[in-house]
Formats: C-alpha cells, sequence, structure tokens
C-alpha cells in the first residue's frame, strides 16, 4: 500500500468557527499492474461536521478508466469526519502513466470552500504474457489422441445394434 502525501492548495473565505483546515489523502494500490488489472484508489478527506465533499469525475483521472465508483458515508475520526471515495481503475496503456492531481472541493456548513487537491502519482503497466526467450518459437506439432479401447465400445456396440436392426427390417416378411 502506497500512501501519498496530502495536499491542501487553497482554502477560501475561511469562517472563524472553522477548527483546523481539511485535509486530503491518497491510496493507490497496487503500482505495477499488468494491461486490464484493476488499480484501487481510496480518496479520503478530513474535514469539520456538517461539511459536503465534491468528487472528482471520470474524466479527470484519464488516462485510466473508471470501472467502479463507490462513495461511503462519512465517518467520525478525532471529533472530526472523514469522507472518503474508492475508485476501481484499470489501464490500457503500457508504461508508466500518471495519475494527475486530482481537485476536491470541500463545501462547509457556513457555505465557506476550501479547494484541495491530491499530489499525482505514478502506475506501471506492464504488458500480458511477455516472452523472456527474446527468440520466436518453433510451431508445435499436432497433439495426439491416444486410443483407448474401452472408449471405443460403446460406439461399436451402437454401430452393431443398428446394423442388427438395419438387417432386420431388410430380411422380415414383407405383409401385404
Amino acid at each position: 500500500m502506497r500512501r501519498l502525501a496530502f495536499a491542501a492548495l487553497l482554502f477560501a473565505a475561511a469562517p472563524a468557527a472553522q477548527t483546523a483546515a481539511p485535509e486530503v489523502r491518497v491510496t493507490v494500490e497496487p503500482t505495477r499492474i499488468a494491461v486490464g488489472d484493476r488499480v484501487r484508489l481510496v480518496i479520503e478527506v478530513e474535514h469539520d461536521a456538517g461539511a459536503s465533499v465534491a468528487w472528482p469525475g471520470a474524466e479527470a483521472l484519464e488516462p485510466f478508466e473508471v470501472l467502479e465508483r463507490r462513495v461511503a458515508e462519512p465517518r467520525v475520526e478525532g471529533g472530526r469526519e472523514v469522507s472518503s471515495a474508492e475508485f476501481v481503475l484499470t489501464a490500457f496503456e503500457l508504461g508508466d502513466l500518471a495519475l494527475p492531481a486530482l481537485a476536491v472541493e470541500v463545501a462547509a456548513a457556513d457555505g465557506g470552500v476550501a479547494a484541495l487537491a491530491t499530489e499525482p502519482a505514478s502506475v506501471t503497466v506492464s504488458s500480458v504474457g511477455v516472452d523472456e526467450g527474446g527468440d520466436i518459437r518453433a510451431i508445435r506439432g499436432p497433439l495426439d489422441v491416444p486410443l483407448n479401447v474401452l472408449a471405443l465400445w460403446p460406439w461399436l456396440a451402437a454401430m452393431l445394434l443398428a446394423a442388427g436392426v438395419a438387417f432386420w427390417l431388410w430380411r422380415r416378411p414383407r405383409r401385404a
């Protein structure tokens, strides 16, 4: 698990009753994936009670694609509320992809708005099934199917039965 440092960029219209500025924390795990694997991004915002949080949209997370987005109910820790959102992401590009700085706004109950931003993160995306040998392999021949006598008995019995029924139908006297 990788914890990124949190940063508060701008706090506008700070009310006098505000005890502490909101803080944002980000967790990105894992930081190394194969193409199409999932990355879990958790954003937690610690703020005063009664404040609401505006989470970033899917377009802010490019080049990653958002598979799921879950926003949890705020919980109380140490007299402050902690709001969190979990994003499940995937990527189909190779290399070190940058997860951009995400803007999160916290609106206080008295109308003050704090604009926070996370620090950018990096996720390494590698190819699936990389051949470490570095050379092209020869074409494999066809698979041998082993002949099993026990597997042939039902087929032989069915063919003999069908031949017997056909012979009986051909030889039976015709009634006119």
